[in-house]
C-alpha cells in the first residue's frame, strides 16, 4: 500500500488536487495532509472504492471550482467532493 503525506502550510484540508492525485494513481491507497498547526486530514480508498463514480464526483467538483466567483465558492467546491466522497467508497477524515 502506498500512502502519500505532505504539508499544507495554508491550513487547508485535502484539496481537489490531492483528490485528483489519489484517483489517477491506482497504487496510492491514502493521501494525508498535515497543516503547520498539526491538523491532519486524509482521504483513503476502501474495499468498496468505485473508481468511475469517484472520477465523476471529482469532475463535478472541479466544474464547480472553475465556475466559482469567490474564494468561498472555491472552498465549497472542494467541500462538495469531500462531503460526498463516501458514496464512492472513499473515506475523508479531518482532525
Amino acid at each position: 500500500m502506498v500512502v502519500i503525506t505532505h504539508n499544507h502550510p495554508g491550513l487547508s484540508k485535502i484539496s481537489l488536487e490531492d483528490a485528483f492525485y489519489l484517483l489517477i494513481h491506482e497504487a496510492i491507497k491514502m493521501i494525508v495532509a498535515v497543516t503547520n498547526r498539526g491538523s491532519i486530514s486524509y482521504l483513503v480508498k476502501t474495499d468498496s472504492y468505485d473508481h468511475l463514480e469517484s472520477r465523476k464526483l471529482l469532475r463535478e467538483a472541479i466544474k464547480r471550482d472553475k465556475d466559482a466567483k469567490s474564494l468561498k465558492q472555491k472552498r465549497d467546491a472542494c467541500s462538495y467532493f469531500l462531503n460526498n466522497c463516501f458514496r464512492t467508497g472513499l473515506i475523508f477524515e479531518d482532525y
